[in-house]
Parts: structure tokens; C-alpha cells; sequence
């Protein structure tokens, strides 16, 4: 699957404006949290809904948001 190894390729989490360099647009990245392919981390973060994620590197992506 395409955003399975977008996702792969950026360590499972991505920024909004990376999905959409990606080729995907605002109404595609809505379709796929509605049916639960992708999760919003935060208000810019993204990542597969399948995927696990350490609460290392989520403490990490929120460390970024403050910094």
C-alpha cells in the first residue's frame, strides 16, 4: 500500500505538509482518519492506525512542537 510505505520511509509519523508534499490532499488526508487508516497525533502529526508508536518518540514529537 502507497501510505504504508510513505509512513515507513518517515519513522511512522508524519507532518501535514509532508502528506501533502506526498501527493495527497486535504480532502484525502480527511477520508483516511474517518475510516480509521490514519490517527492524529497532533494538530500537524500523523500516523498509521495500525502502528504502535513508543511513547519515546511521541514525547519527542511533542518536545519539537515547544522547542
Amino acid at each position: 500500500d502507497d501510505i504504508k510505505s510513505i509512513f515507513k520511509n518517515q519513522n511512522d509519523i508524519m507532518k501535514t505538509e509532508e502528506l501533502y508534499k506526498n501527493g495527497m490532499t486535504k480532502y484525502e488526508l480527511s477520508k483516511l482518519i474517518k475510516s480509521n487508516v490514519l490517527e492524529r497525533l497532533t494538530k500537524v502529526y500523523y500516523k498509521l492506525a495500525t502502528e504502535e508508536i513508543s511513547d519515546i518518540k511521541l514525547i519527542s514529537i511533542l518536545l519539537h512542537l515547544f522547542i
